[in-house]
């Protein structure tokens, strides 16, 4: 049966060279966030609940994301939960094509961002924990063959089927989730560890996962819960997503308690990105660095385009600040469009580009290609208007999209000679090596684009005239084109 086609793209950016993920903190590693609702066979609206049509996405019409894969399953039975169906072989199957994608591209470490559940649902438990731990385990046990480990990505609050008006532990409840981590995962060989010790991502630390509590009194509640948890000896260390002003009122709390500072911040400019986690650099051995292309959130009408400097220059700040580790966000947020994963509308680009940039990040060295690939990256629409603006974040201003939304397009390429891309009316000359940029096309509904090594084809752009006008889900959407020399 074929669950996934592992194309012949896929097939070039797979490498000889396997990463260690051993738990040692002196190992470079590269991590990927991945949202636990969007399985590789469906999607979830809570801890064991199908989305409307969650098991058919892969139809592509039944989707209500643009971008998601459309590998049709075979044999795909729709009266089965998810967990049962991501333990039948069909959804084995879905689980370990995908992870094999996630080691392709180059990570180690899956960062599996899980919602908080008050409600013990599996056997073995007694006491508040997360949803889908069953599924969790099902990863961590498939993710290990494959050379990858597991960790956890501690969500906010759980927003789903189960909770439509949200729910949010207080520090009792998350003491008790912390506790079963500790109990459940600190003997695995496939979970994530420092030196022994189990790791744990903390979303949304400042900014309400500890019900009724924000900002600094929110940063201190966890530290000293974190502090608690490891009075008699260290059991686990936690990554804290905090802010610069929580951070430097909290520096002396942080060290003592035993956590690290984390920033999950797609949204933020990546100039501040960086200068904030230099400074955390000074004070703190171990660090994780963030990473990501672009952004869109829809409720808050915010955007951030696919501009490759971004990635450049997030990767490259963390390798010259020698960060120990770097976490590109995200594998799947299809909703927010950050996502990795190859799909209809990003193809099998992410991957390429994440192959490059992982292996810079851990071997220091930028790899030198023997096959030329180029991405280019066209908009689906173009509006005359638009709702969304670029991000303010930190008190900075962000990376917004020059000229009139709909009028740019992004490229990057890794050339092992040199070459020259066109694009509509541009035609764009690129040296051997990496390249990235962007240039304006022009007005019309087709947009033709070519390259050195082939690839030429029509593009099809659609207008309307305010970016709400676009039925279905209004946003700024893009088509990414992988061309890879033959």
């Amino acid at each position: 049966m074929n669950y996934l086609l592992l194309t012949l793209s896929l097939l070039l950016l797979h490498s000889s060279n396997a990463f260690s993920t051993e738990s040692n903190d002196d190992k470079k590693v590269a991590i990927v966030s991945y949202m636990s609702w969007h399985l590789p066979f469906g999607t979830l609206n809570g801890c064991n609940l199908w989305k409307k049509n969650g098991i058919l996405y892969r139809n592509f019409k039944e989707s209500t994301y643009h971008n998601y894969p459309v590998n049709k399953l075979n044999d795909v039975v729709t009266n089965l939960d998810p967990i049962s169906f991501a333990n039948s072989p069909v959804g084995k199957g879905a689980i370990e094509a995908e992870l094999e994608e996630i080691k392709q591209a180059g990570f180690d470490v899956v960062a599996y961002d899980m919602l908080p559940d008050p409600k013990p649902r599996w056997p073995t438990l007694n006491s508040p924990a997360y949803c889908n731990l069953a599924l969790f385990d099902l990863f961590g046990e498939l993710g290990i063959k494959k050379g990858l480990k597991l960790t956890l990505l501690s969500d906010i609050k759980n927003l789903s089927g189960d909770y439509p008006n949200a729910y949010q532990f207080n520090e009792s409840e998350w003491t008790q989730a912390y506790s079963t981590i500790i109990s459940r995962y600190s003997n695995k060989d496939w979970y994530w560890k420092l030196n022994g010790i189990p790791t744990v991502f903390q979303f949304g630390a400042s900014t309400g996962a500890i019900k009724g509590k924000k900002g600094g009194e929110a940063i201190v509640s966890w530290l000293d819960l974190i502090s608690n948890l490891n009075k008699e000896s260290e059991k686990i260390k936690v990554f804290l997503d905090v802010r610069p002003r929580e951070y430097e009122a909290n520096a002396d709390g942080f060290k003592k308690a035993g956590a690290i500072p984390f920033l999950f911040a797609p949204g933020a400019p990546y100039n501040f990105i960086n200068n904030f986690m230099a400074d955390l650099r000074a004070e703190n051995d171990y660090l994780i660095w963030p990473a990501n292309v672009n952004y869109t959130n829809k409720k808050i009408q915010v955007h951030l385009p696919p501009d490759f400097a971004r990635i450049d220059s997030l990767y490259s700040s963390a390798i010259s600040n020698n960060s120990k580790a770097i976490m590109f966000n995200t594998w799947n947020d299809f909703g927010e469009d950050t996502d990795a994963a190859p799909s209809k509308d990003k193809s099998m680009s992410m991957l390429a580009l994440l192959k490059y940039y992982n292996s810079w990040f851990k071997t220091g060295k930028k790899p030198i290609t023997n096959v030329s690939q180029i991405i280019i990256v066209l908009p689906k629409y173009r509006f005359a208007r638009t709702n969304s603006r670029a991000p303010k974040w930190g008190g900075g201003a962000n990376e917004g999209e020059d000229g009139n939304p709909g009028h740019i397009a992004y490229y990057w390429s890794n050339l092992k000679v040199n070459g020259w891309i066109k694009v509509g009316d541009s035609k764009i000359n690129l040296s051997n090596g990496v390249n990235f940029g962007k240039t304006v096309i022009n007005q019309s509904d087709v947009v033709r684009v070519d390259s050195f090594i082939g690839g030429a084809a029509n593009i099809n752009i659609q207008s309307f005239e305010l970016e709400s006008d676009r039925p279905n889900t209004p946003g700024r959407n893009y088509q990414y084109i992988l061309i890879t020399e033959k």
